[in-house]
């Protein structure tokens, strides 16, 4: 069974690292990167981290949490913030259950958000 994965990147240098790294796994396929409109509707990112790290990972459904951290919020939400940064880019992908956790680990260590 595979699962399907999105993930957004603040830079494109970061969603061509893990893009790179992806590749490399057997069981991803259709692994797409896109470009964000500046207009995009989702306001509000969190770090990309699993909740759900075992042997069961691949079948929970949870592929990330919100636990205590700030989150990641787009323009609209803090026109006041001059460290306010966009969302550049989409990386969306099918991963089957070999590869699942080893997935986790590189979308882990490569700044990327996901959407909530």
């Amino acid at each position: 069974m595979a699962n399907h994965i999105k993930v957004y990147f603040k830079s494109e240098n970061d969603v061509e690292a893990v893009h790179a790294s992806l590749r490399k796994l057997r069981s991803i396929s259709n692994l797409y990167i896109e470009e964000m409109p500046e207009d995009a509707d989702i306001k509000m990112f969190v770090p990309f981290f699993a909740t759900n790290i075992g042997s069961s990972s691949a079948t929970s459904g949870s592929l990330g949490t919100y636990g205590s951290f700030t989150p990641f919020i787009t323009k609209e939400d803090s026109d006041d913030d001059p460290t306010y940064e966009q969302m550049t880019h989409l990386l969306h992908f099918d991963v089957g259950n070999a590869d699942y956790s080893q997935v986790i680990e590189i979308l882990n260590k490569n700044n990327s958000y996901i959407a909530q």
